[in-house]
């Protein structure tokens, strides 16, 4: 489905003319009501997110809160507020430029929730929207980004690397400095030898 419009959010945001769902992308469950038709669904794409209706903002994030597959996110809490819908989206260049990939929606229950899933090297927008207590939208916050690093090198199995408790890579014998170390014992060895018999005869 791809939107082609997101009304006036006063009464709550309606898409396509449609009141909006907050549901659940991987189990297709409803999670605040039952009775709202055409919610979003993973892989729509929009070309513009709604508009903020609260001065209320999400916290600016640090490096340290987002890693290659998760997020921590904090915001303002909205007075009257029982729960917050977080509306995940992926950050795509279209055939018209920016868009916005829908890919996850998540329910916090206060003012804050860690984004977990998220895949390494991508773009995000992530938009908060304060519910009351039978899931009415009260609030749209302004959406933040974010981006997830690369994955750390340092995690990444290097297939040229052996490994030591792999039995095939085991190697037997000796090594080239523990042959070399046999021979020379055995020739000072013999020459020992030799020289104790040289001077037995001699005598």
């Amino acid at each position: 489905m791809l939107i082609t419009h997101l009304g006036d959010s006063k009464n709550g945001a309606y898409i396509n003319g449609n009141k909006r769902a907050a549901l659940n992308i991987f189990t297709g469950e409803v999670l605040q009501k039952d009775d709202l038709v055409t919610p979003l669904k993973i892989g729509d794409i929009l070309k513009n997110l709604p508009a903020p209706t609260t001065d209320k903002m999400i916290n600016d994030w640090s490096e340290d809160d987002v890693t290659t597959s998760t997020a921590y996110l904090s915001w303002e809490a909205y007075e009257g507020a029982d729960s917050y819908r977080v509306d995940i989206f992926k950050k795509i260049t279209g055939a018209e430029g920016l868009e916005f990939l829908y890919a996850d929606t998540r329910i916090a229950e206060s003012n804050s929730i860690t984004l977990t899933g998220l895949t390494a090297n991508t773009r995000y927008a992530v938009m908060v929207t304060a519910l009351d207590s039978e899931g009415e939208e009260l609030a749209i916050y302004d959406y933040c980004n974010l981006q997830t690093p690369l994955e750390d090198s340092d995690d990444v199995t290097d297939p040229t690397t052996e490994d030591p408790d792999d039995d095939d890579d085991v190697k037997t014998g000796y090594s080239n400095s523990n042959v070399l170390n046999a021979i020379m014992t055995f020739i000072a060895a013999g020459a020992l030898i030799v020289l104790l018999t040289y001077k037995k005869k001699a005598v």
